[in-house]
């Protein structure tokens, strides 16, 4: 237990080192409990962050939307002892039929907020983690989730 103890400590005090600040490219899933059509596929996002101590701010472009919809997605968030936590503020609400299309889906009167958390694993140089959303449509409410990665754009 002791070992144990000491190891947690020391991997709680380990300085991490990592640029957050710019160009991120990543991907999330859906949860197995989302409609067929989501369940697969990866969609990839770009990211490109300011930052600001431990806070940061930028905007997203996806892949399940780009050249469909034109959406400024503004991301904003935290990142301490390897913990990240943002959420993505859509203006619109999505939705994908059975042939993939993707459409704005009229009367959702407030933006859509989906909440990210994960950790920064330093040995893979990515984040790891989990989503959600909620929001409110016809006085129903809906909810999805799903799992998310990113790493740094090395490519840009």
């Amino acid at each position: 237990m002791q070992i144990i103890n000491t190891l947690k400590k020391w991997l709680s005090s380990t300085p991490i080192e990592i640029e957050l600040e710019g160009k991120w490219t990543g991907f999330y899933t859906y949860s197995l409990a989302s409609p067929k059509l989501l369940r697969n596929p990866k969609f990839r996002f770009d990211m490109e962050l300011m930052l600001n101590d431990d806070n940061f701010e930028g905007f997203v472009s996806e892949e399940i939307i780009g050249g469909e919809i034109e959406d400024q997605i503004v991301v904003y968030g935290k990142f301490v002892d390897q913990k990240i936590e943002f959420h993505k503020l859509f203006r619109y609400s999505y939705q994908l039929d059975e042939q993939g299309k993707v459409s704005k889906i009229e009367g959702i009167t407030s933006p859509v907020l989906t909440k990210y958390v994960g950790h920064y694993y330093q040995d893979m140089n990515k984040f790891i983690g989990q989503w959600t959303t909620r929001y409110e449509y016809e006085n129903k409410e809906y909810s999805s989730s799903g799992m998310w990665e990113m790493e740094p754009n090395t490519h840009n």
